[in-house]
C-alpha cells in the first residue's frame, strides 16, 4: 500500500504538469486599442499565460517587447508586451496570438486609436461612485454578472458630447447597453445596438447645461465576466457632432463599378446586367428595394457576392433569386459575419432577377453596397475546421482538410505553403471522388517552445484543361468566433502551429 505522503504527491505532480501542458487563452486586453503614433504597453489577461514567450500580430511593428514581472517570470494570469506600429501600419482591426512553450493562443481582436486609457476601477459600482473620465479619453473594462459600471464626464452647455462603446467589434461576447443619466440620475439617452455597428453602441448628445453626466454600461442581458470587456471611447464638441475616429475603409466606388441606376425598385423596372458585372448601389431611403435582371444559360454556376461593412457600409444584405415570372430560386443564408452570398447553378435557361434591400428596411445616404456577379467554372473549394495547432519539435499533428466539388471528381494534391521552415509534407492528396483527407506533416526538431509557424493549406489540379490553384479557406471558424463582425481579410486561411515543450514524463512511485 503506497504512503499517504506518496499518494498527496503524485497527485500533486500530476496536477502541476497539467498546469504546465495547459494552452494558453486570452481573456481580454487592456487597452484594446493600441496607439498608431507612439509605444504602447499592453497587459494580456487570461489563464495558462506563464512561460509566454512572443506575441504574434496580423499588423507590422517596429517593435514587441516582452515585459517581465518583478520576480522575473510573467504571472499565470496576466503578462505585458510593449508594442510600436510600423509606419505603414494600417488603421483597421488587427489580430493578435500569444505564444508560450505550453502552445498558442486563441486569436484576439485589437483596435487603434489615439485616446488615452483610464484604467477600470471595479469598485465603483453605483451612480454616485462613477470613475471620472477625462475628455478626449478611453476606459477599458468588463461587465460583471447584474451589475452597471457608472463613468462620470463634464460638458459645457450645448457641446456636442460623443459617446461609442466598442466590444463585439473586437470579439467581446458583451451586448452593451449604454445610458446617459444626469446628475440626479434621470435617463437622457438609451442606446443598445446601433446600425452597423455589430451590436455595439454609439450615439452624440448636446449638452443642455453645463455640469457632471453619466454613462452607464451593463450587458443587455445582465450577464458578465471577463470576456464581456468593452472599450468607451467618449470626446466633446463645441462645433456640433464630431465622429469617433474610425477605421480607414477603401473608397466605396472603384474603377470597373457599374452604378446602379433608378428607378429600380420593382421587377419591371429592374436594371439589366451582362455576367460578369460589379454594380455600386444605394439604398436611398428605408424600405427601398433595388432589382436587377441577368440572362444565364442552362448548367451555368453563378456566385454572386455582397460587399457591405468592409467597405465602411451599415447595411446588412438580403438578396433573393427568382425566375423572371416571380418563381422563387434561392435566398441568401443570414449569416453573422457574412456580408451576403448567393451560388446557384441554374436548372433552365432564361432571364432571372435578383432583389437586393437591406435586412432592416432601412435607408440613407451612407447604405451603399457592393455586388459582384460571377460565373463558376468547374473546380473546387477546400477549407480547414481550425486556424491552430499545438505540437512537439520532431514530432507530427494532424489536420483535416474538407472539399467542395464543382463539377469535378478528380484527384487534388496539397501542399504546405509558410514563409517560416520547420514544416515537412511528404504526401498529400484528395483522392479522386473523395471530399476530405488528413494531413500528417512533420515538425523540424531544432524548432524552439514557444515559436509560431503560419502556414496555408494549399490545392492544386488540372480542371478541364486549366490549372486550378485553391486556398484552404478558415472562414467558418472565423464566422464562429467573430460572428457579428467583419475580420481582417488577411485572416481566412491562416492556420497556427505553436510548437510547445516535450510532454512531462510520467512519474514514478516507490513504494
Amino acid at each position: 500500500m503506497f504512503p499517504k505522503a506518496a499518494i498527496f504527491l503524485c497527485v500533486a505532480l500530476v496536477y502541476a504538469a497539467l498546469a504546465r501542458a495547459q494552452t494558453p487563452t486570452i481573456a481580454r486586453i487592456v487597452p484594446a486599442a493600441i496607439s498608431p503614433s507612439a509605444t504602447t504597453t499592453v497587459a494580456i489577461y487570461g489563464e495558462n499565460l506563464r512561460g509566454a514567450v512572443s506575441l504574434w500580430t496580423s499588423f507590422p511593428t517596429e517593435e514587441i517587447a516582452l515585459l517581465e514581472d518583478t520576480k522575473g517570470r510573467p504571472a499565470p494570469d496576466k503578462v505585458e508586451f510593449r508594442i510600436r506600429l510600423r509606419a505603414d501600419a494600417t488603421t483597421t482591426p488587427g489580430a493578435v496570438r500569444l505564444a508560450t512553450t505550453n502552445g498558442v493562443s486563441e486569436l484576439r481582436l485589437l483596435g487603434f486609436d489615439n485616446f488615452s486609457s483610464t484604467p477600470m476601477n471595479s469598485e465603483r459600482t453605483n451612480f454616485t461612485q462613477a470613475t471620472h473620465l477625462k475628455l478626449p479619453g478611453a476606459v477599458d473594462g468588463f461587465c460583471r454578472a447584474t451589475i452597471s459600471e457608472f463613468y462620470k464626464v463634464a460638458a459645457r452647455r450645448n457641446e456636442i458630447l460623443s459617446v461609442e462603446v466598442i466590444a463585439q467589434r473586437l470579439g467581446s461576447r458583451l451586448d452593451p447597453l449604454v445610458r446617459l443619466l444626469d446628475a440626479r440620475g434621470r435617463e437622457l439617452i438609451y442606446c443598445a445596438d446601433q446600425l452597423g455597428l455589430g451590436g455595439d453602441a454609439k450615439f452624440n448628445f448636446m449638452a443642455p447645461a453645463a455640469g457632471d453626466y453619466f454613462i452607464e454600461i451593463r450587458d443587455v442581458t445582465y450577464r458578465g465576466g471577463e470576456d464581456f470587456f468593452y472599450r468607451l471611447r467618449a470626446q466633446c464638441s463645441a462645433h456640433g457632432p464630431r465622429d469617433l475616429p474610425t477605421h480607414k475603409m477603401p473608397l466605396p466606388i472603384q474603377v470597373g463599378d457599374t452604378l446602379e441606376r433608378e428607378p429600380n425598385d420593382s421587377p419591371s423596372s429592374a436594371m439589366k446586367l451582362e455576367i460578369p458585372a460589379t454594380v455600386f448601389g444605394r439604398f436611398q431611403q428605408p424600405k427601398d428595394r433595388d432589382y436587377y435582371e441577368f440572362a444565364a444559360a442552362a448548367e451555368d454556376r453563378l456566385v454572386i457576392r455582397g460587399a457591405t461593412r468592409s467597405l465602411g457600409s451599415p447595411c446588412d444584405l438580403f438578396l433573393r433569386l427568382s425566375r423572371a415570372d416571380g418563381t422563387l430560386v434561392a435566398d441568401a443564408e443570414v449569416n453573422g459575419a457574412d456580408e451576403g452570398s448567393l451560388t446557384n447553378k441554374f436548372a433552365e435557361a432564361g432571364k432571372y432577377h435578383l432583389l437586393v434591400e437591406d435586412l432592416n428596411r432601412s435607408g440613407g445616404s451612407n447604405l451603399f453596397y457592393r455586388l459582384s456577379f460571377a460565373k463558376l467554372p468547374p473546380g473546387f473549394a477546400l477549407s480547414v475546421e481550425t486556424n491552430r495547432i499545438e505540437a512537439m519539435a520532431g514530432g507530427s499533428f494532424e489536420i483535416k482538410v474538407n472539399c467542395a466539388r464543382r463539377d469535378y471528381d478528380g484527384p487534388i494534391a496539397l501542399s504546405l505553403r509558410s514563409a517560416d521552415e520547420g514544416l515537412t509534407l511528404l504526401e498529400g492528396q484528395i483522392a479522386e471522388k473523395k471530399n476530405d483527407t488528413i494531413l500528417r506533416p512533420a515538425v523540424g526538431s531544432t524548432l524552439r517552445p514557444g515559436k509560431i509557424i503560419n502556414f496555408e493549406i494549399v490545392g492544386r489540379a488540372d480542371v478541364a484543361g486549366r490549372t486550378v490553384i485553391e486556398r484552404a479557406s478558415t472562414a467558418p471558424l472565423l464566422k464562429r468566433q467573430f460572428p457579428r463582425i467583419v475580420w481582417p481579410p488577411e485572416l481566412d486561411g491562416l492556420v497556427a502551429l505553436g510548437i510547445k515543450s516535450a510532454e512531462p514524463s510520467p512519474t514514478k512511485i516507490e513504494q
